[in-house]
């Protein structure tokens, strides 16, 4: 969630950003977007749907990913980590919980008695909204990014690809494992937490070795790696589907199977299509990328509100075309609303540094 400067940003930064939010976005919309599957009848349809809602799952990892890349290379004592990065994210944390708990006691009518020392009590417990678990996971993150540094400094190239191997195996394998033998599980205890550890790290990787990484992956890997992660979403959405079949009940166990695969792709895949863009020649696109890429923390804070806002369009779409269709146009319309409000709120003095 880190901004760069304007002299060191880096556009496929703010692409991977707006991307991974625009799946935030769409992963929140339940019914009408993400899990239309549970809805619809009729196997290609379902399947597709189904495929869709596999492929959201890369959101946070991508974000990982970024801040990884953004942060594990800088030189900060623990007092600066503290002081710039983790006091900034307990504040938005609060306030934003706070905007969200008045707005919900605005609106169900009960503002009157609305209690503050029990919201604080109840934000400290757990998210007030379900997708702020980001934050406190973006936090835990912060407060581990001294001791993850010191991991980093270290890693070669051929450290980052054991990592990868190993999170493969351990984030998917046991699992296909476990589905193709009957086994109840893996004796094997294998510390690896995705979004505070793994994620991070392999953005760093890439980032720091990306010369050695492009000269040893030509076209024809790149296209095999795009491949299997193609297959690997294609098992994801499948075995989702058999469980369903099978039990009679849609569950999650599966849609994220082969994240580490297809987040890694994407990654290296925008990196290298923005490598090929000359940005001095491209001025307006590249001012667009950039201002609505540094609104992407913002428009996640304030999303569900944004989406209230341009609701109508979906329902207004929805009557003629296919939901799926109407749901990608109202969230593309929200992100759009959520640029322009997200610039002007940062217009506002102090303001910029905290979203």
């Amino acid at each position: 969630m880190l901004t760069e400067s304007k002299k060191q940003r880096k556009i496929y930064f703010d692409l991977i950003r707006i991307l991974a939010i625009f799946l935030v976005l769409f992963t929140h919309t339940h019914e009408v977007g993400s899990k239309l599957y549970m809805l619809r009848e009729g196997d290609f349809v379902r399947l597709f749907y189904i495929v869709l809602d596999c492929f959201r799952t890369i959101n946070n990892p991508l974000l990982f990913m970024v801040s990884g890349a953004l942060l594990l290379g800088r030189d900060e004592s623990i007092g600066q980590v503290w002081k710039k990065r983790i006091f900034r994210f307990v504040i938005v944390l609060f306030v934003f919980s706070y905007i969200h708990l008045i707005d919900t006691a605005i609106n169900s009518g009960t503002v009157a008695s609305f209690d503050f020392l029990a919201s604080f009590r109840s934000i400290i417990e757990g998210p007030v909204r379900s997708s702020y678990w980001f934050l406190y996971s973006y936090i835990s993150f912060l407060i581990m990014l001294p001791l993850l540094r010191l991991v980093a400094k270290h890693m070669t190239l051929k450290d980052g690809v054991y990592l990868f191997l190993t999170g493969v195996v351990v984030l998917d394998g046991f699992r296909l494992f476990r589905l193709c033998t009957g086994v109840s599980g893996v004796n094997l205890t294998v510390y690896f937490c995705e979004m505070i550890m793994f994620y991070p790290l392999i953005g760093f990787v890439m980032e720091k070795y990306w010369d050695e990484i492009t000269a040893k992956i030509d076209k024809n890997k790149m296209i095999i790696a795009t491949l299997l992660g193609i297959t690997g979403l294609m098992i994801s959405a499948g075995l989702t589907y058999r469980e369903y079949l099978i039990t009679g009940n849609w569950t999650e166990n599966w849609i994220t199977f082969s994240d580490p695969l297809l987040a890694a792709v994407l990654f290296i895949g925008v990196k290298h299509f923005c490598g090929n863009i000359a940005q001095d020649k491209h001025p307006v696109f590249v001012r667009v990328v950039t201002v609505a890429g540094g609104s992407m923390f913002g428009i996640y804070l304030l999303e569900n509100i944004l989406r209230n806002i341009t609701k109508p369009v979906f329902y207004a779409l929805d009557a003629f075309t296919p939901t799926i269709v109407a749901c990608l146009i109202w969230l593309m319309l929200t992100m759009v609303l959520g640029t322009v409000v997200i610039w002007l709120i940062k217009l506002i003095p102090g303001v910029k540094k905290y979203i």
